[in-house]
């Protein structure tokens, strides 16, 4: 086959090759799962080994994995057992114990599966005022463990209108709080005098945040430099008032 004739064939194989290579591409990539329940709406899971095995079918690497705060009553009324929230009438109840079933399972996971997960807290009462004595229960009880607060069920749909108790929502104060209650009330010079002292401007320029933008030449404003200031007074009063032991974000 000559020069001219193997051109021809490969000219010919393109569009094939074209429509092959999304594809190949597809299946050559490695995914991050933002958000799997680990558990169903009866608390019910499949274990450790199906999971793994559905991760590595899509080609999932890692996923941020939490249980669910919920569970579905089985009413005495009811002919079978529910196996879904909209299964029947009957309503769904907060549930704490999914933390402690992942946290669970999760521990008896090798290492290296175990690097793979990223587990975050989900089993709380978004409107129990009490409900960051749970969350700091678990990091008591499972120490580095958790990576954060899951899913948060404020939505209003139908599983609102079942979930028994008061209506939950994302201003309400278990869940919220106003640190206007501190801070516009605070005389400025007195803050720097007080709490200004305590910051070297040193320090606070070697921050990703700020040292990236400032090698960027991007603009960075007076009031977004002293936000760390802010933040960790905001700390500081929630640890006082609330007894807060961890701020994130």
């Amino acid at each position: 086959m000559n020069d001219v004739s193997v051109n021809k064939v490969l000219l010919s194989a393109l569009p094939a090759l074209a429509l092959l290579l999304p594809t190949m591409a597809a299946a050559d990539r490695i995914y991050t799962d933002a958000q799997l329940h680990y558990v169903n709406f009866v608390q019910e899971t499949d274990g450790m080994k199906a999971l793994f095995r559905a991760m590595d079918e899509a080609n999932i690497h890692d996923v941020a994995i939490m249980g669910l705060g919920v569970i579905k009553k089985w009413e005495e009324s009811a002919p079978k057992e529910p196996r879904y929230y909209m299964g029947d009438e009957a309503p769904v109840y907060y549930y704490s114990a999914t933390d402690a079933m992942l946290a669970q399972d999760i521990l008896a996971l090798p290492a290296e599966q175990q690097a793979r997960l990223h587990p975050f807290i989900s089993g709380f009462n978004p409107t129990d005022m009490n409900a960051v004595n749970h969350i700091e229960m678990m990091m008591e009880m499972h120490p580095g463990l958790w990576k954060g607060i899951g899913e948060i069920l404020t939505r209003h749909d139908d599983l609102t209108a079942l979930t028994k108790g008061e209506t939950p929502r994302a201003n309400h104060p278990a869940l919220m709080i106003n640190n206007a209650d501190w801070l516009r009330g605070l005389n400025y010079l007195e803050f720097l005098r007080d709490v200004g002292r305590h910051f070297s401007v040193n320090r606070m320029l070697s921050f990703d945040s700020v040292k990236t933008r400032l090698d960027r030449e991007q603009s960075l404003s007076f009031l977004e430099f002293n936000y760390m200031i802010l933040q960790a007074y905001d700390f500081v009063e929630l640890n006082q008032r609330y007894d807060c032991r961890l701020q994130m974000g």
